[in-house]
């Protein structure tokens, strides 16, 4: 693609240049005393509906929705945050089609007045940085895609579903338009949505990748650094519309609280799933010995024993901005 990418550069959580504030800096920062303390309340659009995570090593059966999940990475920095739930209702229901009626819902019940403090949204739709040029006859690249957001908002204004879709060479329904359409009516109301990175920084053949619901108006969209907290990870998308950075890869530790052994996916120290509520607990006992215990989580058993993806560093973001904005307010 003509450029490098800096695997060990230190990062900031400042905007890029010409793109502007993240949109929850650009808010009063929420000021409560003891007497109004009202806790957040975050919406979460993603995948409620079905296990596709593994938890414990036993057995390659899921033990945990992705929503699940990412809502444990929120509660994890603002515990008191009440988290309602969008996303799909049933196993069979298309997430695409989900994604669009969960948007319209929030956005029309924000406009009756519900308090919405924030929107995590860890999913996506990926395509190549360069079939994204040829669509829409714009030079982009990963460097300048914020000068162009604009132009190829514009482009999807201008066609339909689709068309869009046949020339982004999408092999599925996306409903794309009405998405960021949805999404632009809620950050327009002053409410920050969350966007993942996504976690294809490359496809097969080395290019560079954006999750299309970046090209929203206003919202952050949050990369994926490694647990030090500087270096960018080798998966997270990087490019000019990520406007946030923070840590995707967090140790899962087996713990134990009020006398039941559970699995610490977020590094709280809590049991975000109790081992009782996985499907290998037949072979697990108190008695375990935590040294021997692995766990496998979105991951091969080659790299096991951590959580990693711009899923998890997204909720993170929000969790600790909300922290930022509401204070006390966060704990339970």
């Amino acid at each position: 693609m003509g450029f490098e990418i800096s695997e060990n550069s230190k990062i900031s959580n400042k905007p890029v240049k010409n793109q502007g504030e993240p949109l929850f800096n650009s808010q009063n920062k929420t000021q409560m005393s003891v007497f109004e303390k009202k806790h957040p309340v975050v919406a979460e659009i993603d995948d409620f509906a079905n296990k596709d995570i593994y938890i414990d090593p036993y057995d390659w059966t899921c033990d945990m929705t992705h929503g699940e999940a990412v809502a444990s990475f929120i509660k994890a920095q603002c515990p008191a945050a009440n988290i309602q739930r969008m996303g799909n209702l049933k196993p069979e229901d298309n997430l695409d089609f989900s994604i669009t009626k969960s948007l319209k819902e929030l956005s029309d019940s924000i406009d009756k007045g519900e308090k919405i403090d924030a929107v995590n949204m860890s999913i996506g739709i990926a395509i190549e940085i360069k079939k994204l040029a040829k669509a829409t006859g714009l030079p982009l690249n990963r460097k300048n895609l914020h000068q162009y957001q604009n132009e190829i908002r514009n482009w999807i204004k201008n066609n339909d579903n689709k068309s869009i879709e046949k020339k982004l060479g999408l092999d599925k329904e996306t409903n794309l338009k009405e998405i960021l359409e949805n999404i632009e009516k809620i950050t327009s109301k002053g409410i920050p949505v969350y966007i993942a990175a996504g976690n294809g920084r490359f496809d097969a053949v080395g290019a560079a990748c954006i999750n299309l619901f970046s090209l929203a108006n206003g919202v952050t969209t949050v990369g994926a650094l490694e647990k030090d907290g500087k270096t960018k990870t080798n998966y997270s998308g990087d490019h000019s519309l990520v406007n946030k950075w923070e840590i995707g890869d967090n140790s899962i530790k087996r713990t134990k609280k009020d006398g039941k052994w559970g699995y610490d996916i977020n590094g709280d120290n809590n049991p975000e799933i109790l081992e009782e509520n996985t499907s290998s607990n037949k072979f697990l006992s108190l008695k375990t010995p935590v040294n021997i215990v692995k766990s496998i989580f979105l991951t091969s058993p080659i790299d096991d024993n951590k959580t990693h993806g711009t899923s998890f560093s997204t909720p993170t973001a929000l969790g600790k901005d909300l922290r930022t904005r509401f204070g006390d307010a966060c704990r339970e």
